[in-house]
């Protein structure tokens, strides 16, 4: 069967979702916008998942503002009423000071409107902003990064001499600097979820929940995303053409 958005498939792979954990997900994403399915099929075959009680929360990722919008203006048939509006709970974004395009299109001025929550990925600038990765070498074969336009060698120099203004405020804090951007995009009342291989690592990156960013960190973060923006795109041309509907 052809991956889409249509409600048979999306109704065909909760099953298959249960089946490899063992249970229903709380929170379950249109992923990617199939732009051959209306949203006016798609979202009320998600609404349908939480009616039944097999999700509590449902979401879209990567969406334009406009496809937002329209999920939240979606109508399906209630037990209670004839017609009800969907409410979309969740919208996934890439979302750090490395990417904030979310920002100026539109989209997060939509999310805070409609009272959705914003959840981030690759909230570390997908580690860039650790400090951990100096070169292009330094990179594993197979790295999807070594894909990436910013982690280009041509690239990367730029991008790095930008996250080492990040990595001194997290030094003179005291804090890892990985605990300084995930406090820094909470502050700005999105919910980062990073990935890592390491169980130090995620203790570390919970860690900063602890970390309270004062005025003045604020102003010194944000004037550093203000005067200084990343070389290359986040992902190769030919991906980013499908985000963002």
């Amino acid at each position: 069967m052809k991956i889409t958005n249509s409600a048979e498939h999306i109704a065909q792979y909760i099953e298959e979702t249960r089946e490899r954990l063992g249970s229903y997900p709380d929170l379950y994403y249109l992923h990617r916008i199939d732009v051959n399915t209306p949203v006016e099929e798609s979202i009320p075959a998600l609404q349908q998942l939480k009616d039944d009680g097999k999700v509590k929360y449902i979401g879209l990722s990567e969406c334009s503002a406009a496809t937002l919008r329209k999920a939240c203006k979606s109508t399906y048939i209630s037990l209670v009423a004839l017609t009800a509006v969907t409410h979309i709970d969740a919208l996934q974004i890439e979302y750090s000071p490395f990417e904030l395009g979310s920002e100026h299109n539109g989209l997060m001025e939509a999310a805070r409107e409609l009272g959705v929550s914003v959840v981030a990925y690759s909230p570390l600038g997908r580690g860039m902003l650790t400090g951990t990765i100096r070169r292009y070498e330094d990179l594993p074969d197979g790295d999807f990064r070594r894909y990436l336009p910013q982690w280009s060698p041509e690239n990367l120099d730029y991008n790095l001499a930008i996250a080492d203004k990040f990595i001194a405020i997290a030094k003179a804090k005291g804090c890892p600097p990985s605990q300084l951007v995930l406090a820094w995009v909470a502050e700005q009342g999105v919910i980062p979820i990073f990935g890592t291989r390491s169980a130090a690592r995620v203790e570390e990156n919970f860690g900063a929940s602890n970390v309270s960013l004062s005025p003045d960190e604020l102003s010194s973060i944000n004037k550093i995303i203000k005067e200084n923006k990343p070389q290359g795109l986040r992902y190769p041309e030919k991906m980013m053409s499908r985000l963002g509907n």
